[in-house]
């Protein structure tokens, strides 16, 4: 995570900025998912501008645990194989951890003899989901 956001982070906020002022879409209820290095810019984009997400949901991820403190307010469902050999699970671990001590308390899935892909056990999930509609920003 950078204390800026990079080229490509700030494009992508611009974007979700632009559709919710031309598109009819509930600021309160942005959702923010990704997997792998997609579960990386999740953290990186939640702790850039943790005012706009209603929750997010990073899968197989690494992250990096000094921005919990701008995560707090987020809610959060981490996903991560135990056998994944490409980002360690210790990290998904450490970050949830780092998260608690910030006084958030993210929901953390590991996901049992499965190794870097774990996106079926979470986006197959309709538990997820269920909990991905009830999250609104109260702002």
């Amino acid at each position: 995570a950078t204390p800026k956001p990079t080229p490509a982070a700030e494009n992508v906020l611009s974007l979700i900025h632009q559709l919710i002022n031309t598109k009819n879409i509930d600021p309160h209820r942005i959702y923010l998912t990704g997997y792998s290095m997609g579960g990386e810019g999740t953290f990186d984009l939640a702790g850039q501008e943790p005012a706009l997400f209603a929750c997010a949901v990073p899968l197989a991820s690494v992250a990096d645990t000094a921005n919990a403190s701008k995560l707090k307010d987020i809610p959060f469902w981490v996903f991560h194989g135990t056998e994944d050999n490409v980002n360690p699970f210790k990290y998904s671990k450490l970050m949830v951890e780092a998260m608690k001590k910030q006084g958030s308390h993210p929901l953390f899935t590991e996901v049992k003899n499965t190794g870097h892909d774990c996106r079926n056990a979470a986006y197959l999930n309709p538990e997820l989901w269920n909990w991905v509609f009830k999250q609104e920003r109260n702002d």
